[in-house]
């Protein structure tokens, strides 16, 4: 078979990994969020400043866990990564479920689910689906580490607004818990090994092993390393604190909440489409520019965002920002691998999300509180879209891809302006 085919094992392991991204405690925690709020706050006396610590917890428990998560699942395996991950969120959901007020079991559980999502996300996956797919390679981590969680979302979150309102939140806490664990357990068991399984192996040259790449300590002397960590701590801030309060920006401007949860779902959805559209586009241009349209185009779902109870304004927003945001993270991965090939990736990877993590979880926690201190959403709103502007700049500036599409790496590396002297050191 040609070097480049797309294997039964590999459509497999996709699928078994689309899953297991759609079905961690990112999206299953902070993606229903929204919808959770109010119920969660009022039932247990709690101000709307108050849940989002939780989730804060779980960002910077994200933050910490995920390079640990790269770098366990670089020497560990992938399987027993994703079997511990599986485990720890599916405990930490239940356990939000029994909160009787107290704020340390909230934090307490934040932290189970923050460690379990670290330790199921694109941190340990992305080694294994970029080692399946060499050509191409940009649509199929698009499919599964942007649709997946989006389309999760999308498909979810009309599901779980319903099971909240006839059930109750603990209910369908539970149900996301339980669901969410037997699935993912049985994809994990699904995935199969790449035929580029060891193409990282540390000490191998480079020049006779095309997919080696850096290792972390290289990576961290680039200025695209540091470009791609700075737009991924940016966009976070802005998806996260709008997403997180879209129910209530709805409502503010006197939309009902069926409204706000229809906006949410459409950014979902939307978010379906943008990491599959922005994959192929890098695939067919080779070059991260291709990413451009899909980061500017939150700046005009905010602007119509500021619109005054315009329904049409608020739906065509909402998509618009998920469908920016999930192009980029659905394509962090993908830019790691052809920045620094796949030595270092779960570790790599593991940096640029604990980042994002932390920051979408800070994004609530902003906006809420220049809700709460300004008396509207104006002011967050608008900080929203100097951050998405200069996260934009940040993308223009990324240098050409050092790893083709082909899989071969390029004879004389693009030189870039090193970060710190003696780059190849």
């Amino acid at each position: 078979m040609a070097k480049n085919d797309i294997t039964l094992s590999a459509l497999v392991s996709a699928f078994a990994a689309l899953v297991l991204a759609g079905l961690s405690g990112t999206p299953l925690y902070v993606s229903f969020f929204a919808l959770f709020l109010e119920p969660v706050s009022k039932d247990l006396g709690w101000s709307l400043a108050v849940f989002p610590r939780g989730l804060l917890a779980f960002s910077v428990t994200f933050a910490i866990a995920a390079p640990l998560a790269g770098w366990l699942s670089d020497r560990l395996g992938v399987r027993a990564t994703l079997i511990a991950g599986v485990a720890l969120t599916t405990a930490g959901l239940l356990g939000v479920s029994l909160m009787s007020g107290a704020l340390a079991p909230l934090i307490g559980c934040s932290f189970l689910i923050g460690v379990g999502s670290a330790l199921v996300g694109v941190t340990s996956l992305a080694s294994s689906v970029a080692g399946h797919f060499e050509k191409g390679r940009g649509l199929a981590m698009g499919i599964v580490f942007g649709a997946g969680p989006m389309l999760a979302a999308a498909a979810f979150s009309p599901i779980v607004s319903s099971s909240i309102a006839a059930l109750g939140w603990r209910s369908a806490y539970q149900g996301l818990a339980i669901i969410g664990g037997v699935v993912s357990f049985v994809m994990v068991l699904a995935l199969r090994k790449p035929p580029l399984a060891n193409a990282g192996v540390p000490g191998m040259p480079m020049g006779r092993n095309p997919e080696a790449g850096d290792d972390l300590r290289m990576a961290l002397r680039r200025r695209s390393f540091w470009l791609i960590f700075a737009a991924s701590m940016l966009l976070p801030i802005v998806f996260g604190g709008v997403s997180g309060h879209i129910v209530a920006i709805a409502a503010e401007n006197g939309l009902p909440a069926s409204i706000g949860a229809a906006m949410l779902s459409t950014a979902f959805l939307s978010g379906v489409f943008g990491p599959i559209v922005a994959g192929a586009a890098i695939d067919w241009l080779g070059r991260p520019q291709a990413l451009l349209p899909f980061v500017a185009a939150p700046l005009i779902g905010l602007l119509l965002l500021l619109t005054k109870g315009s329904v049409p304004a608020y739906i065509a927003g909402s998509a618009l920002i998920g469908l920016g945001f999930s192009a980029w993270s659905g394509q962090t991965a993908l830019l790691i691998t052809r920045y620094f090939g796949l030595r270092a990736t779960g570790a790599i990877v593991g940096i640029i999300f604990a980042t994002g993590g932390v920051f979408l979880g800070l994004g609530p926690v902003i906006v809420g509180f220049l809700r709460t201190t300004t008396g509207n959403y104006q002011s967050a709103l608008w900080l929203s879209i100097g951050l998405q502007a200069v996260a934009l700049l940040f993308v223009a500036l990324l240098g050409p891809f050092w790893i083709k599409a082909t899989g071969r790496e390029l004879v004389d590396r693009p030189v870039e302006p090193a970060v710190v002297a003696n780059t190849f050191n």
